[in-house]
């Protein structure tokens, strides 16, 4: 279960709306793998806008690849 699904599910068990993403700019560090790489894909899938940044750019630049893929956005 990763960051963003324990938030969600917390939320729900006290009656709260979870905060909405869509549209907010978000910037992620260590991007390039692991819950960095997680939280960024889903944030993606949710229509925030992402700014990545990590040490690993050839695995920066296939994170910022999957989350395009699956997004929708562009690379603005």
């Amino acid at each position: 279960v990763s960051d963003c699904d324990f938030i969600t599910l917390l939320c729900s068990w006290i009656g709260r709306k979870p905060k909405t993403f869509r549209g907010k700019i978000v910037w992620i560090t260590g991007a390039s793998s692991g819950i960095g790489e997680a939280i960024a894909k889903q944030l993606a899938e949710v229509g925030a806008k992402i700014v990545l940044s990590a040490r690993r750019t050839t695995e920066l630049e296939r994170v910022k690849k999957e989350c395009l893929n699956n997004s929708g956005l562009d690379d603005n």
